[in-house]
């Protein structure tokens, strides 16, 4: 019988926390009210979170999307991945041309806090985040 190598064996403990986080993680669909072209979300992030906040937002090919993240103390910053994985990187405000109909991600991650916000429960960070198509 052959024995597992070192390499096998973090292999598979790599692909079992992979696995985890992904469970852990929710994506929200953003959803706009009949008539709009935009809409706001909002929640918190863990100030020693490592996760992205991951949400989905559909749009048609050639249209415009932008999106804002605020009201977070500390840095934020967006992602945008389309179903190629191409990604799109910015600061609190994100333009984004979509090259297809269908979905896209968005993904707010959040660096280290360090003392900024110790007076928040918990280390938890509002935010808001703000996406428009036109």
């Amino acid at each position: 019988m052959k024995r597992p190598t070192i390499s096998s064996f973090i292999l598979m403990l790599i692909s079992v926390m992979i696995i985890a986080e992904s469970a852990n993680a929710q994506t929200k669909r953003i959803r706009f009210r009949k008539g709009t072209s935009s809409a706001t979300v909002s929640g918190f992030i863990q100030c020693d979170s490592s996760r992205a906040i991951d949400y989905v937002l559909g749009g048609k090919e050639g249209q415009r999307l932008t999106a804002s993240v605020y009201g977070m103390v500390g840095n934020a910053s967006l992602r945008i991945v389309d179903r190629n994985d191409n990604e799109t990187s910015g600061s609190e405000t994100l333009d984004y041309v979509y090259p297809y109909s269908g979905d896209v991600k968005i993904w707010i991650f959040y660096f280290p806090c360090g003392n900024q916000i110790k007076y928040r429960p918990k280390g938890k960070n509002n935010y808001k985040l703000r996406v428009s198509i036109n």
